[in-house]
Formats: structure tokens, C-alpha cells, sequence
């Protein structure tokens, strides 16, 4: 039998029963979530944790790969480990390395770093405090096997590093299409590889 009138809510002989609440709709309830269906090695890299690891882990293969270089090229002998206890004992020193590694090769790894907190949803401090962390580990632990921390190193990378990263951050952004978040077109698909091609791993 239907109810009676809707009197009142307050009323006792208010017989009426107000309607159920409608739940979704069939179609928005039946989807699924989507499936991340990226390799297990890109998921491992979009989180933060793991792609300092991985980049840790790259550094120290590079230190190695470095020591089949002419001394007279890396300004290292063989490895001696004592840079390590220097560091935290005599401190940093100040280095006479080439202009190639002080001033180009050390701020383009300080935007690499950058850009690594970026992608992963860090801002621009956090990401440039991210750049000085790693650039610290480098200069403190894996390169001490062969030499004392050098102090332009320590400042140029993450500073330098900022400010470079930034730039490729923004132009990067532009080329994006903002509704998917990767770039639309062949040139701009190229320009995006050249501006961060470690990222562009992953998206592309």
C-alpha cells in the first residue's frame, strides 16, 4: 500500500518513507581501475626511493668506468679510500679539475638530479635540496675512494644545477599536451627526449 501524506518528520503519524538514496550509476560502478601497465623496472623509478637508488647505484658504475681513463684526463691514481676520512676530518678542498667537468659536466648532473624530484612531484626547493643531497653523497662517499670533496663541486652542481633544471623543466612542461601529460607531434616528441631524455624513458 502506498504511504500516506507527507505531514511532517517531527509527526508521528507520518507514515512516509523517504525515497533510498540513489547509489551510482551501473556504468561509473562497473569501471574498473586502471591497470599500471608499465614494466616493472619504470614502476620501480617513478617512486622517488627507487630511482635514487638507481641513480646511486649509476654514479658508482661511473666512478669505476672512470678509473680505465688516463690519470691525466680524471686527475686519479689508483684507489686509495682515504678521501673518505679526509672529508669528514680536513673537510672539503678546493680542486683544479678541467672546466669541462667543473663547469659543465657537474651543473648538468645538478639538473638531472632536479629534474628527478620534479618529475616524481617535488617543487622547485625540494627538488633543488634534492639535487644538493645527492650531489653531497656523491662528492662525500662515492667519489672519496679517489679524492677529497671539492667545494666548487658541492655548491656549482646543486645551484647551477637549479637553475638549469628549472629552464628544461618549464620548456619541457610546454611541450606537454595538459590533458595527458605527454607531448603531441614528432618535433615535439624529439625536443622532449633532447630536454629530459631520462624521463622521457618512461612517458614515451
Amino acid at each position: 500500500p502506498q504511504p500516506g501524506p507527507h505531514l511532517s518528520p517531527l509527526s508521528p503519524l507520518d507514515g512516509y518513507v523517504p525515497p533510498p538514496v540513489p547509489l551510482a550509476s551501473s556504468s561509473a560502478s562497473s569501471q574498473a581501475p586502471a591497470l599500471d601497465d608499465r614494466s616493472g623496472w619504470a614502476r620501480w623509478n617513478a617512486s622517488l626511493w627507487g630511482v635514487t637508488a638507481t641513480v646511486l647505484t649509476f654514479d658508482v658504475v661511473m666512478v669505476i668506468g672512470f678509473t680505465f681513463l688516463p690519470s691525466d684526463v680524471t686527475g686519479w691514481g689508483e684507489p686509495r679510500f682515504n678521501g673518505l676520512k679526509k672529508n669528514f676530518t680536513v673537510g672539503p678542498r678546493v680542486d683544479n679539475d678541467r672546466f669541462l667537468f667543473n663547469y659543465v659536466a657537474h651543473p648538468l648532473a645538478g639538473s638531472e638530479y632536479y629534474l628527478i624530484g620534479r618529475n616524481r612531484g617535488l617543487n622547485w626547493w625540494q627538488s633543488a635540496a634534492y639535487s644538493a643531497a645527492l650531489s653531497t653523497a656523491f662528492e662525500f662517499l662515492i667519489e672519496s675512494a679517489y679524492e677529497q670533496a671539492s667545494w666548487q663541486d658541492i655548491w656549482i652542481t646543486p645551484v647551477a644545477g637549479t637553475v638549469f633544471g628549472e629552464l628544461r623543466w618549464q620548456v619541457k612542461k610546454a611541450l606537454e599536451n595538459p590533458s595527458t601529460g605527454k607531448p603531441v607531434g614528432t618535433l615535439n616528441k624529439i625536443l622532449y627526449v633532447v630536454i629530459d631524455p631520462f624521463d622521457a624513458v618512461y612517458k614515451l
